[in-house]
């Protein structure tokens, strides 16, 4: 995922083409960032639940995604909305 999305951007800046590279960097920063949200959601696991190490991991590797994709998504949709122009 990560790499896709970091070459779409690197597509879309070549083509001058600055809002979806924008859209596509910010969608690789929160591909990258899943590595960190993994470690926290296996820190809390082992610690705060005492869930083993494989089981908690094969759950969290994909839940790891899914906080840092919503936020991107919701960012994108709260910037475009206030980028829309007042109805007069």
């Amino acid at each position: 995922m990560w790499l896709s999305t970091t070459a779409s951007a690197l597509i879309a800046i070549r083509r001058h083409d600055i809002p979806r590279h924008r859209d596509w960097m910010e969608l690789s920063f929160a591909a990258t960032f899943a590595a960190v949200t993994l470690r926290l959601y296996l820190a809390v696991g082992m610690a705060g639940f005492g869930v083993d190490y494989p089981t908690l991991y094969r759950g969290v590797a994909w839940m790891c995604w899914v906080p840092n994709l919503a936020a991107v998504a919701l960012y994108h949709r709260l910037r475009r909305r206030s980028q829309r122009p007042v109805p007069v």
